[in-house]
């Protein structure tokens, strides 16, 4: 029998030695026991932690994708403004290199939009203005050209509003001057406006129970009126009154808890987009 310590030896008393008080002979006449063999070692069950390389590899090459776009879509539209006269062809053929590179054309959505609001050396309107062009020629194009599909375009368009209350810190007329592009795109039917209105709506508070962000700062009120107005501009008073029941969402909530039903009410009329809270 093999004892499970580390280590251990044959069962059974160690054999005896001759002792101080035991003649040697008669130590001797006893038959010394032979030596136990070592007991074979006990394999080792590792339990160690998977290493950082295969744990983590997709987190860290996401960012490192992302972090690539990023780089790429703000030069291209650096470039756009600053050394190819706001060439579309240009911009166009510089974001589809990133198609074809397989980055995410979702984010390159978000990134073209922040990165044109961030241009410095033009007003508010020249940053804007140039990329309903860009968009629609994506669009025209779809990703069988190296252009976008709509589910794409929507989707960077959503995460990019859905930011709209970080970008509203700096640039407060931001959603003033964006509105009227993606209104077009909602008529045009690339755009859902429950999704690009109804979105801001789902950002977390910064508080418990508070307001949505862009609620919270008054702009999302702004949001919504100033997409409503380019939509009547564009489908006239009976069809977007249609578009907005048909939508499922509520006006009241893009106001800040703190406005009052008659202050809404006031600001709706004024704006006559009084469809937006009933009769």
């Amino acid at each position: 029998e093999v004892s499970l310590r580390p280590g251990g030896r044959a069962g059974g008393p160690p054999a005896r030695t001759a002792s101080p008080s035991m003649p040697a002979s008669s130590a001797g006449s006893r038959r010394a026991e032979p030596a136990a063999a070592p007991a074979a070692e006990r394999p080792v069950l590792r339990l160690d932690a998977p290493s950082a390389s295969k744990t983590a590899p997709a987190a860290a090459e996401a960012t490192i994708s992302d972090d690539r776009t990023k780089i790429s879509v703000d030069s291209s539209v650096s470039e756009f403004f600053h050394v190819h006269g706001q060439s579309v062809p240009v911009l166009l053929a510089s974001l589809g290199e990133l198609r074809a590179r397989g980055d995410n054309m979702s984010l390159v959505v978000k990134l073209v939009l922040k990165a044109a609001l961030e241009i410095r050396g033009k007003t508010l309107q020249e940053r804007v203005a140039p990329f309903q062009a860009v968009f629609q020629a994506t669009l025209e194009a779809g990703p069988e050209e190296n252009g976008l599909s709509a589910q794409e375009f929507e989707a960077g368009t959503v995460a990019f509003v859905r930011d709209l209350h970080h970008v509203v810190e700096d640039i407060p007329l931001a959603p003033k001057s964006l509105a009227p592009m993606f209104g077009m795109f909602v008529v045009a039917g690339n755009l859902s406006l429950a999704s690009v209105l109804g979105c801001v709506l789902e950002v977390e508070p910064v508080e418990e129970g508070g307001d949505a962000p862009l609620v919270d700062a008054e702009a999302a009120s702004k949001w919504m009126l100033e997409l409503m107005t380019k939509i009547v501009e564009l489908k006239g008073l009976e069809a977007a009154t249609e578009l907005w029941a048909n939508s499922g969402l509520d006006a009241t909530k893009f106001f800040a808890s703190f406005v009052t039903p008659e202050e809404q009410r006031t600001v709706v009329d004024t704006a006559t987009l009084t469809f937006l809270l009933g009769p």
